[in-house]
C-alpha cells in the first residue's frame, strides 16, 4: 500500500438505493484476480477513491 496515493479524477455519478444509501457507478472490478495481487489491487483501488467494488464472477 502506498502512503501517497495518486488519486484519479473519478466520476461522482451514483445510483440511488431503495434504502435511500448511494452506490457509486463505477466499479472497481476484481474478476480473475486472486491471492495477494486481489488483495494489494483492491487497497490500491480503495486508497485511490473508489468505493464501489464489482466482484461478480459472471453477468446474465
Amino acid at each position: 500500500m502506498t502512503s501517497n496515493p495518486v488519486q484519479p479524477d473519478l466520476p461522482d455519478d451514483a445510483l440511488t438505493l431503495s434504502g435511500g444509501g448511494r452506490m457509486p457507478l463505477l466499479g472497481f472490478g476484481t474478476w480473475q484476480i486472486k491471492g495477494k495481487q486481489a488483495v494489494d489491487a483492491t487497497a490500491v483501488a480503495l486508497e485511490t477513491g473508489y468505493r464501489h467494488l464489482d466482484t461478480a464472477t459472471v453477468y446474465g
